[in-house]
């Protein structure tokens, strides 16, 4: 189930500086934009990046290990695994960062792939055929061919 987050928010602001305790009137409600997640952000909410260390001006700092995490996880989206299937792998996901990386499917190249992977290569072979068939049909359509 993929979650639709509003594209405003409700920001609390101080309109008056009380002489006292503040008040209902002292405060305003603002619709504002919701930001956009900054580098990394959205890794970290999914638990695919842990929270990195920070400067001394509170800017994150990552090491060689997460810039290699973060490009293994790019690497992967762009093969068509979504954040959903690797957060059910997270805690391997450094594996692949290796040099090279270990195998993580069957013995026999073009054989079964587990998990994440077969479910991946399958809906990708689905589509293929699927796209296949439209083509063809499409074809005989076009050029009359039976």
């Amino acid at each position: 189930m993929t979650t639709v987050l509003p594209r405003t928010t409700r920001e609390v602001r101080l309109a008056a500086v009380p002489e006292g305790l503040p008040a209902r009137e002292h405060f305003t409600v603002a619709v504002t934009p919701r930001p956009e997640p900054g580098p990394g952000q959205v890794l970290e909410r999914r638990g695919l990046l842990s929270p990195p260390a920070r400067t001394a001006s509170g800017q994150r700092e990552y090491g060689t290990g997460e810039i290699a995490r973060v490009r293994v996880i790019r690497d992967l989206l762009a093969l068509g695994l979504t954040i959903e299937d690797l957060r059910g792998c997270a805690d391997r996901l450094h594996l692949l960062a290796q040099d090279p990386p270990p195998r993580c499917g069957a013995d026999a190249p073009g054989g079964p792939a587990p998990g994440v992977a077969g479910r991946t290569l399958a809906a990708l072979d689905a589509e293929t055929d699927r796209l296949a068939a439209l083509r063809e049909n499409l074809a005989r359509r076009a050029f009359g061919d039976d």
